[in-house]
């Protein structure tokens, strides 16, 4: 599915909105298989980096096949636990079923199906058991609006999908 309708908040309203997944259409297409160095990650340009030790696991939602891939490649490279979901509300389900001690960091993409990141969020920030734990906001949506509004909601920070350096860091920082 390359579409979904989702809901977004418009002047305090709720609006319907499609949205279009050009990355699944070129994963789906085999383009990210077929050109390196071109896809959202290039795991190899991350150098060398230590491995992390930690009994904690970072939580992930995440709707694009591409960068699920890659998010794979990445975790598996830096010896992190994480799982990854495709969607905020089947993160969610998982978080509620973890005891908060074992996560050491939520990550989580803004726009996707179901609900989408800015929910997670105020999932996380507003729940007396989980409100602690650090949530980040991965996504190619980078300008100053977005950046204030995930930070307003809680999140520490919002950083793109191609920043592996500063994704690394907050991880590390984190767990």
């Amino acid at each position: 599915k390359i579409s979904y309708v989702t809901e977004i908040e418009i002047k305090k309203e709720d609006k319907l909105c499609i949205v279009f997944d050009a990355e699944k259409l070129l994963f789906d297409l085999g383009t990210s298989r077929n050109s390196s160095g071109t896809t959202i990650y290039d795991i190899e340009s991350v150098g060398d980096i230590e491995v992390i030790k930690s009994q904690k696991s970072v939580l992930v939602a995440e709707d694009s096949a591409i960068v699920i891939d890659k998010l794979h490649e990445f975790f598996t490279k830096i010896g992190v636990i994480y799982e990854i979901y495709e969607n905020g509300q089947l993160l969610i389900d998982r978080i509620e079923e973890i005891n908060p001690d074992k996560i050491g960091i939520i990550i989580t993409d803004l726009e996707m199906p179901i609900k989408n990141g800015y929910q997670v969020i105020k999932y996380v920030k507003n729940s007396k058991n989980y409100k602690d734990i650090p949530i980040l906001s991965l996504t190619s949506m980078t300008n100053r609006g977005v950046l204030d509004k995930v930070k307003n909601l809680g999140a520490m920070d919002l950083i793109n999908k191609s920043d592996l350096d500063k994704l690394y860091k907050y991880i590390s920082d984190n767990i």
